[in-house]
């Protein structure tokens, strides 16, 4: 009977530090996983900042590539005109020409002065 009972009290306390350790590891991985979870909100949230980021890069280069292509056709009537000054000033038109646009560009050219420099 002693025996048995010593038995059995060698028994309870391997199962006493079993479940000590098993506690313990518990623990660590409750901790483990709430600072998981706390760096998975952490990378949520940056991910939808950087998402926002680039949405709003997104836009202001499509709002550039508008403005750019808007800048390009203001632009076309100057580039017609001055290869018409050109081509005239080849054939022998009058000496100035007055370049004008829709965004209220204008200058004087004179021709062999202008024409040389180029």
């Amino acid at each position: 009977m002693e025996q048995k009972l010593a038995t059995q009290h060698v028994e309870m306390q391997r199962l006493g530090t079993e479940n000590q350790r098993t506690a313990a590891t518990n623990g660590t991985l409750r901790q483990e996983l709430a600072a998981a979870q706390h760096e998975l909100q952490i990378l949520h949230a940056q991910i939808g900042a950087v998402t926002s980021e680039r949405e709003q890069q997104m836009t202001s280069l499509t709002d550039k590539i508008a403005k750019m292509e808007a800048e390009l056709q203001a632009a076309e009537p100057v580039k017609v005109e001055l290869q018409q000054m050109v081509w005239g000033r080849l054939s022998g038109e009058p000496q100035r020409v007055l370049l004008t646009t829709n965004v209220g560009l204008c200058s004087w050219f004179k021709g062999e002065t202008w024409l040389a420099e180029r």
